[in-house]
């Protein structure tokens, strides 16, 4: 919901509620406050901590919205006379915690009046967290109001015994550290403090349809190119020397014409800052209008563009939107005009979201090398007091910003970016596993077997509870023909989670490499029993029962598999294989044409669809399957005596 521009909170005011302690017989017990609390902005707020920031005795507030402005301090300036009390507790850091997390303090009051009136309890706990996505200050606030002195004060400390200890507190009011053991406060007041901030009143920029965009962290840009108006494809290469300003729009999009109108009229401008253009226009991109290509490339004529000009590839685009979403996180389709501002090391640097001016272009082509606070001062809609915190310049934070830039590199198929973004994650957090462990999955991808056990040995080394991570290494193990320790890894993973299918599949897949068939055919049924819907236990047992000449039992795994994994070619195949044996070749046509279709680049897919045609005396068909074999592998020696045989029946 989040992700396609919608609020959970409906554009609804915070809410502040007073409990008023009404008897049970009548009233409501909360009012609503909010009106004259000052806390009832308009924000699609989510964490709130109340803290005595000032240390003036009274609680403050800080709360962070998802939307602008990000975190809000509240400052409380209620005139009252009341008293408080706030405590800090620290445990012995033996059977107790440091923090004190989970102790239970309870203050009690003196009874106002003479007689045998119970005191009156004030009781709070010290929590690791409050709230949602909350976590509160280590000092427990207790406001005392205008009640009499304080008697006592007890403290439950959260170890085996919960001990208890009390402490002799003064009556006034104050800030007392209470230390396990000791039974005596020591001060902490330190008086009222200033503010790191100041307060303002945030002034909204008017709303706008034109939004610049810096990014806190830039991101490899895709590769680029562009359709000729004469239909050709033609790469756009990047180099150190320009910067570059992919610019989409539609010839029915009139702030699109005027923007690369006074592009064309500074391009002057544009060139002596080094700053290229491409031009892509989006019409036609679905196929719906045979026309746009012609009309683009009269509006092109017409405006005299100076620069690259051309109609988007979908993949362009596709890429450009991914990146979109990984920066905006909204699932929208492209605003039109959009830019995108690619600095001279490659990085897609500014989105622009509307028309960009000439001069915003030309202030944003300026190499800066900006600190995490610069960036991020940069990338905010309005001014305001950037938190410079371990947070926020964390090695975690920025190996998380790389990591996932790195996973999104992945689902584009742009392994060398992956490459590149994990490497840098690692440079922040050399000691994460999961960095680690998806370096040797694309490392074992890519074939370099030697890299992915390093890097998999790395994430077991710092995260040796992890099963996942174990069997990863076992299958660069076994990639390297190092049976025996595979066969090891697979054995403890099974060892720490002995209910683990994938576990017990791998260690077929290890048997099988060995040539220990039964042994192999035992684990993939043990990987069955934990997991009945395991796929490629189904067809790694299947093929097993093939060679074995069990032809009806591999074809019920094989149905298994397929009922998991719908789109995977070589099942299909290996049903076809075993209808086409059978002679059912209408039931062999089916599953090859199924595998051509999830796996049209295969050549022996063609090839035995071609061979099943030909059964059927479809000698068309059949050779245009042969012939397709061939484009694919030229070497292919039985699709061409087949395409031979396939020409004489044809009479040819």
């Amino acid at each position: 919901m989040i992700r396609q521009g919608r609020s959970f909170s409906g554009r609804e005011r915070n809410c502040v509620f007073l409990n008023t302690r009404s008897g049970e017989a009548g009233g409501s017990r909360f009012a609503n406050i909010s009106a004259v609390s000052g806390l009832d902005f308009p924000d699609d707020a989510r964490a709130m901590v109340p803290v005595d920031w000032d240390h003036d005795g009274d609680l403050d507030v800080w709360v962070s919205n998802r939307n602008a402005p990000r975190i809000r301090f509240l400052r409380n300036e209620s005139p009252t006379g009341n008293r408080s009390l706030q405590l800090r507790l620290i445990g012995n850091g033996s059977d107790t915690n440091r923090d004190a997390v989970g102790a239970r303090v309870t203050i009690e009051l003196e009874s106002p009046g003479a007689g045998d009136a119970a005191p009156r309890q004030l009781i709070k706990t010290v929590r690791a967290g409050e709230g949602f996505i909350s976590q509160p200050s280590r000092w427990l606030h207790f406001g005392l109001g205008d009640s009499p002195e304080i008697s006592r004060v007890v403290v439950e400390w959260p170890n085996s015994d919960l001990a208890t200890e009390e402490f002799i507190v003064p009556g006034e009011s104050g800030r007392l550290i209470l230390e396990q053991g000791t039974g005596q406060p020591r001060s902490a007041d330190d008086g009222r403090q200033d503010l790191a901030v100041s307060p303002s009143q945030l002034e909204l920029p008017p709303a706008q349809s034109a939004q610049r965009i810096p990014m806190v962290t830039p991101v490899p840009a895709p590769w680029l190119g562009r359709i000729g108006f004469d239909g050709r494809p033609e790469a756009m290469e990047l180099d150190s020397q320009h910067v570059t300003l992919v610019n989409l729009w539609s010839t029915t999009c009139a702030p699109c014409l005027q923007e690369l109108s006074e592009f064309a009229q500074r391009a002057d401008e544009l060139k002596r800052a080094n700053i290229r253009i491409l031009a892509l226009s989006i019409d036609g991109l679905e196929n719906d209008r045979p026309e746009a290509i012609s009309e683009a490339e009269q509006m092109v004529k017409r405006l005299n563009l100076p620069f690259d000009t051309g109609m988007a590839p979908a993949a362009v685009i596709e890429q450009l939107r991914r990146l979109h979403n990984l920066v905006i996180r909204m699932e929208l389709p492209l605003a039109l005009p959009t830019s995108f501002l690619i600095n001279r090391e490659g990085h897609i640097d500014v989105i622009y979201k509307g028309p960009v001016s000439v001069e915003t272009l030309l202030a944003d082509s300026v190499a800066a090398d900006r600190t995490m606070l610069e960036r991020i001062s940069r990338a905010a809609a309005f001014d305001g007091t950037v938190i410079d915190s371990d947070v926020i310049n964390s090695p975690t934070m920025a190996a998380g910003v790389h990591f996932a830039i790195a996973r999104e590199m992945l689902g584009m198929s742009r392994t060398k970016d992956a490459l590149s973004a994990y490497q840098s994650a690692l440079k922040y957090a050399p000691d994460s596993a999961l960095v680690h462990n998806d370096l040797g999955v694309l490392h074992l991808q890519l074939g370099s077997v030697v890299a992915a056990i390093d890097h998999f040995q790395q994430a077991v080394d710092h995260d040796p509870d992890d099963i996942g991570m174990r069997i990863n290494l076992a299958r660069g193990l076994t990639a390297a023909k190092k049976l025996d320790d595979a066969r090891r890894e697979l054995e403890r993973a099974i060892a720490k989670a002995p209910e683990n299918a994938e576990a017990y599949f791998n260690l077929g897949l290890v048997h099988l490499q060995a040539n220990e068939v039964e042994s192999a055919k035992a684990n993939y049924q043990r990987a069955l029993e934990r997991h009945p819907n395991h796929s490629r236990a189904h067809f790694y047992l299947g093929s097993l029962l093939v060679r074995e000449g069990k032809q009806e039992q591999a074809k019920n795994h094989f149905q298994s598999a397929l009922k998991s994994e719908p789109t995977e070619a070589v099942i299909w195949a290996s049903l076809g294989d075993i209808y086409y044996r059978e002679e059912d070749y209408e039931a062999a046509e089916h599953h090859f044409r199924n595998a051509v279709k999830f796996r049209p680049d295969n050549a022996d897919g063609h090839y035995r669809l071609g061979m099943v045609l030909s059964q059927l005396n479809r000698y068309v068909e059949a050779r245009r399957e042969f012939e397709a074999t061939l484009q694919i592998d030229s070497g292919h020696t039985r699709a061409r005596a087949a395409l031979q045989q396939t020409m004489r029946a044809l009479g040819q």
